[in-house]
């Protein structure tokens, strides 16, 4: 009979434990707008802080902003006529574009003040404050990869992007051959190395985590468009969500992937496990809502991006909740363990 006790409640704890494996649902957190109509959700930290940025009443230019619990704050340079916030590291440091007289400049949000870093967007940032992107026009030689840090802009070569930087101070993103193809690439101890490929014309990698797993996009021979994962030496096909193409934005640190399609109905997807799921269908208690991109994920399962309701389109953060079984597996595993206690059974080693 002990043993009967032990066992049931075993099972009960492992019921509980195994949903938590599967298919996360998911909450959907209207991060509003700063005063206008849309706004959109590009970057999450640790702490659930995000930025975006948001339109402002009176005004045809997009705001860089930061969302903290709850209240939304404009990040926008003093003069400048406008800025998007692309990445937040854990400290709550941003890194964005801003605008003005028809050009753009990289900018570092940093206690509280914005500074102008150099010519070019601000793509991604690390926890030492390390700043990646790139300067000049994209899909042209004219253009060129930058690392920052410090006060000082470092070239990493011309006719490169700088997508995402990890914090072991691995850079990925692209590199254009002598054809005008981009190249998939990471730059690693000063050196600049091209990533395995599918044999087709072209790639580049948007997203590296702390392990070193990179995500981004391959062409193979026949011209097809893959999304991909390199990982262990090896190339994972992410595949299409229901027959249409993908694009991978982020990897966090528990190898979820997430990204969109461009497909009716809005193609925001997670890619965990191996299995490719359309977020819209794992939204739980947000009624109405439809998520069209996923941009960032965090290491606690926090996705941000934008979706519409009611017509309106804002950035969105989705929280991860209990599956209703995880809640009945936890039920269950009280109620055994309970009963074991109070019939004097006591598990033994």
């Amino acid at each position: 009979m002990k043993r009967v006790c032990v066992m049931m409640a075993l099972l009960a704890v492992l019921s509980l434990v195994s949903p938590l494996l599967g298919a996360p649902f998911y909450q959907v957190v209207d991060l509003g707008t700063l005063s206008g109509t849309q706004s959109v959700a590009y970057g999450i930290n640790s702490q659930g802080e995000v930025c975006g940025y948001s339109y402002v009443t009176g005004s045809v230019s997009s705001h860089a902003f930061i969302w903290r619990s709850g209240t939304m704050t404009d990040l926008n340079p003093s003069g400048y006529a406008g800025s998007d916030a692309f990445g937040i590291n854990d400290k709550g440091n941003v890194v964005g574009v801003t605008y003005l007289n028809q050009r753009q400049y990289a900018f570092l949000w940093k206690d509280g003040a914005a500074t102008i870093i150099g010519d070019g967007y601000a793509e991604d940032i690390n926890i030492n404050d390390e700043v990646v992107g790139y300067a000049g026009v994209l899909g042209t030689g004219q253009r060129h990869a930058f690392w920052y840090h410090n006060g000082i802009m470092t070239n990493l070569g011309a006719g490169n992007t700088a997508w995402a930087i990890n914090d072991n101070r691995q850079i990925v993103g692209a590199s254009m051959d002598r054809y005008y193809n981009d190249q998939a690439v990471i730059w690693q101890n000063g050196q600049m190395t091209y990533l395995d490929t599918l044999g087709g014309p072209s790639g580049s990698a948007t997203d590296i985590n702390n392990y070193g797993e990179i995500i981004g996009h391959l062409y193979d021979p026949q011209g097809q468009c893959h999304s991909v994962l390199w990982r262990n030496d090896e190339i994972v096909d992410l595949g299409n969500l229901e027959g249409f193409r993908t694009y991978p934005k982020a990897i966090n640190n528990q190898h979820q992937i997430v990204g969109f399609a461009v497909m009716p109905g809005g193609g925001a997807f997670l890619w965990q496990d191996g299995v490719l799921m359309c977020i819209n269908n794992l939204i739980q208690s947000s009624p109405g809502w439809t998520v069209s991109q996923a941009w960032d994920i965090n290491d606690s399962g926090q996705i941000v991006g934008w979706g519409a309701y009611n017509g309106q389109f804002h950035a969105v953060l989705l929280n991860p909740v209990p599956e209703p079984s995880t809640i009945l597996a936890l039920l269950c595993a009280i109620s055994g363990l309970a009963w074991c206690r109070k019939t004097g059974l006591r598990f033994r080693s």
